[in-house]
């Protein structure tokens, strides 16, 4: 019997990168740059140009009709936006959930970085679609088909940090569009001309590395998706980008079918310039107007369902009980040892986490490997030790998750765990921070009677005061 309680309060590393100084958090996907014991390196440019090339010769037709027709099952791009991004087309193999190895057709989205002022004198080889501004560093995978989307990885893995669409960029460009999703800059370029680029991975994280090449332009327009995800990590996104010079944009006042993306806007007709043009910046944080928070208002009145918070796909009691994840808030999760708390929260976590809410778990109790086989086993919902076929496919799309976990371990001083989980929000824009037990956590701190309750109440105040300063979710 698994008796649970929630308490509900409602209010207003060693990173892959080689520029890293968080050495508490431990993050367990490809995000970046190189893991630990590998060198990172660099996509090869003959590769990448071949694979342009394919794309100019017309070969792989399937993935050409699929990025340049319009319609419900196209992107709508012009041929002549997506020889300026340099796109590739092939086939790559991947692992189906099956254990089987299935070859599909993809599209390859070449990201890049500045060169250095000594890079920049050198000669730029005839086959390399970089340029005497930026160099290629990595490519996206992704399969064609938007049922196909998980199907992606980036390479080389290990990898260095780069922007999609910084090869647009004019070097004396002031201003730059800043979209989710790959597709989204190139709809942006296709319908205005404006120079935009892409997240590296979508709404989930804006990594710091690449802050310093966003320096130089003295307005940048972040356009995210229109969901909750989106809207929520736009504001996040628009404090670390400078909240002076960030203009969010947001579908037109009025607008009876807003798109989701730029995309979507796109391929719907509208007028992207437009909607761009009648961006504005955010408020100071102490104060806001009905004007900034008119579109948020509007959705929650004609989606309020939606607005709730995010659902839960795997438990039907949660969205009946809680009506969804929001951030801002803290959950108390009480029950006897072995009732099964840490697995729900296992569940909770994947189920948000898959629909790119970044996630830090804090395991003071079980061991992270542990914890990870046992999430990994969740993820794939099926027994990898008897199916052992399995384990690539589960472990890859498992690896891809903006999931993240503390290393530390039994009694830990509540502030030092606060000043991580402050950077990590920071760093890795988490929204979800577990903490997995107060008991284990605090464990040998206090005395007893008294005391011991005073040492809870004060972790628990800390942490809902966590919750509230940098909106996010704390689950205790």
């Amino acid at each position: 019997i698994c008796l649970v309680f929630f308490f509900q309060a409602e209010d207003g590393i060693r990173d892959f990168c080689l520029s890293r100084g968080l050495g508490d958090v431990y993050k367990r996907q490809v995000h970046g740059g190189p893991k630990r014991g590998r060198e990172a390196q660099y996509a090869s440019e003959l590769l990448a140009h071949i694979r342009h090339q394919n794309f100019l010769d017309g070969r792989y037709p399937e993935v050409a009709s699929y990025i340049t027709s319009p319609g419900p099952e196209g992107r709508q791009l012009s041929r002549a936006t997506l020889e300026a991004y340099k796109i590739g087309v092939g086939t790559e193999t991947f692992t189906n959930e099956e254990g089987e190895r299935v070859e599909l057709p993809v599209v390859y989205f070449p990201m890049f970085a500045p060169r250095s002022s000594k890079s920049k004198k050198e000669e730029v080889d005839v086959q390399s679609i970089s340029n005497s501004n930026v160099r290629l560093v990595r490519n996206k995978v992704r399969a064609i088909g938007r049922e196909m989307k998980h199907f992606q990885r980036m390479e080389p893995s290990p990898g260095f940090w780069g922007l999609f669409g910084l090869n647009v960029v004019p070097a004396d460009a002031e201003f730059i569009v800043l979209t989710e999703g790959e597709y989204d800059a190139m709809a942006v370029y296709e319908a205005t001309g404006l120079p935009a680029i892409s997240l590296p991975n979508g709404a989930s994280h804006l990594p710091v590395q690449v802050l310093p090449w966003l320096e130089r332009f003295k307005r940048i327009y972040l356009w995210m998706d229109n969901d909750e995800v989106g809207r929520e990590n736009a504001a996040a996104f628009a404090k670390k980008l400078g909240v002076n010079r960030t203009y969010l944009v947001q579908p037109l006042r009025g607008e009876p079918n807003p798109a989701k993306d730029a995309n979507d806007a796109l391929r719907a007709g509208q007028n992207l310039l437009e909607i761009i043009t009648a961006a504005r910046p955010m408020t100071q944080d102490n104060m806001t107007t009905f004007s900034e928070m008119r579109h948020v208002v509007r959705n929650r009145i004609f989606k309020y369902s939606e607005n709730l918070g995010l659902q839960s796909e795997y438990f039907a009691w949660f969205n009946a009980k809680l009506k969804g994840f929001r951030r801002g808030e803290l959950t108390i999760m009480t029950g006897g040892t072995g009732s099964g708390k840490t697995t729900l929260l296992s569940q909770l976590s994947l189920d948000f986490c898959r629909r790119g809410v970044s996630t830090l778990w804090g395991s003071f109790e079980v061991k992270n490997e542990i914890l990870m086989t046992n999430m990994l086993m969740q993820y794939a919902n099926t027994n990898l030790t008897t199916e052992k076929e399995k384990f690539e496919h589960y472990a890859d799309e498992f690896e891809r998750l903006p999931l993240f976990f503390l290393k530390f371990f039994g009694s830990t001083e509540v502030d030092k765990i606060i000043s991580t989980v402050e950077y990590a929000v920071y760093t890795f824009d988490i929204g979800h921070v577990i903490i997995d037990n107060l008991q284990f956590l605090l464990s040998g701190q206090g005395g007893r009677g008294y005391d011991k309750f005073d040492l809870q109440d004060d972790a628990i105040a800390k942490l809902r005061q966590l919750a509230t300063t940098r909106n996010i979710h704390v689950t205790l």
